[in-house]
């Protein structure tokens, strides 16, 4: 008895790729960034270089312009990623003082009125500790992003330097035809 394909991708085209060395891991950050999957993320790469965009020349300004702005993206999310950190010290800072508050208050306590403060102070640091979660999300967040932006730059970097390689090469090829063009 065959086996039944349980999803489409099942009878999708498959095809092996031997990628150079760290490539996969960019394409699995700049993946995870985009919320896609390493397949969806190089599809999408793929249907990108169809597109009659894609096809057009990109020029030098453009990518200065590019490698510009992704730059500044990094920049800006280390300046954010610092921002998320002192908030982060203040409210340890928040919580000791509060620690050390509520201990007062607990031991000094006489009345069920001085027992509430030192309830409503623990309380507080509830709150806080809240806060502190949210922040060491949103700062994973942005190291993420801020990773997912490096691996972009650098690949357009490694991007650039090949394409650059590769006139070089074509430019001293044609220089050395044009030479042997010219002896003869």
């Amino acid at each position: 008895m065959a086996e039944k394909n349980l999803y489409p991708s099942d009878q999708a085209d498959k095809v092996l790729v031997r990628m150079p060395d760290g490539m996969r891991d960019r394409l699995k950050e700049v993946a995870k960034s985009n919320n896609r999957t390493l397949n969806a993320e190089i599809v999408a790469r793929l249907e990108e270089s169809f597109s009659t965009k894609a096809s057009a020349p990109i020029s030098a300004q453009q990518i200065e312009l590019l490698v510009s702005s992704l730059e500044n993206k990094v920049l800006m999310l280390s300046m954010r990623y610092d921002m998320v950190k002192l908030r982060n010290e203040n409210l340890v800072n928040q919580i000791q003082r509060i620690s050390v508050e509520s201990q007062l208050l607990a031991q000094n306590a006489k009345t069920d009125a001085d027992f509430q403060r030192s309830e409503e102070k623990i309380s507080e640091l509830d709150a806080i500790e809240e806060q502190a979660e949210q922040l060491h999300i949103e700062a994973e967040k942005i190291i993420r992003d801020r990773d997912a932006a490096l691996a972009e730059l650098n690949f357009l970097r490694d991007s650039f330097a090949a394409r650059r390689k590769d006139l070089e090469m074509l430019i001293a090829q044609r220089a050395q035809a044009d030479k042997k063009n010219s002896d003869h």
